[in-house]
């Protein structure tokens, strides 16, 4: 049973990792040097954290809202905007394959192909369609672990925004635990649908 420190660990691990390219939380199994800084100062937060979310939870939205917002704080554990992001990406999870169904249909109907491929002076439209909330990040995220997508993207992108939201994808994609295989068979059906 993880007691509160572990939940403390979690959240600056979790932190590091969306901000430090060389730290990974998962190769790095939630480990980092010790921190003395805010060692007792947020007690109450991670105690009431701990009743409030199982550790894998607890994990999951700390991902959420630090990939939302880098300069999410303890502070802001318990705010309605948090519990909101932390929402809205559970959804994602637990009917990914709605979302999923939805998000690929809505890009076949912009010409799938087209969607992703750089252009002079414009961002991608799925990428613009992901920031502006058209489909979901995470619908990118799945269709970059088989089409490999974003290592397209950051050779024809060379700005901030891309950077970082490629980094923050690719930095989330870990806490998606969503069947990959089925995920892939929901996508080669779509396809084959709108092949024929």
């Amino acid at each position: 049973m993880k007691n509160t420190s572990d939940y403390f660990y979690a959240f600056f691990s979790i932190k590091n990792h969306f901000k430090s390219d060389s730290y990974d939380y998962f190769k790095y199994n939630g480990k980092l040097k010790k921190i003395t800084k805010y060692v007792g100062k947020y007690d109450y937060h991670f105690q009431k954290a701990k009743l409030r979310y199982s550790f894998e939870q607890f994990e999951f939205f700390c991902a959420s809202n630090i990939s939302k917002n880098p300069s999410f704080w303890i502070t802001d554990f318990f705010n309605t905007s948090s519990e909101t992001v932390y929402n809205q990406h559970l959804d994602f999870l637990k009917n990914h394959s709605y979302h999923l169904d939805v998000d690929i249909r809505f890009l076949f109907l912009e010409g799938f192909n087209n969607t992703f491929k750089p252009k002079t002076e414009e961002y991608p439209t799925a990428f613009l369609y992901a920031k502006r909330g058209n489909i979901k990040f995470e619908t990118l995220i799945v269709l970059n672990w088989f089409l490999d997508i974003f290592s397209l993207w950051k050779k024809e992108y060379d700005d901030i925004i891309m950077a970082e939201s490629l980094r923050s994808w690719k930095k989330y994609s870990g806490f998606l635990k969503i069947d990959r295989d089925k995920c892939l068979m929901q996508i080669k059906n779509i396809l084959k649908e709108y092949s024929t």
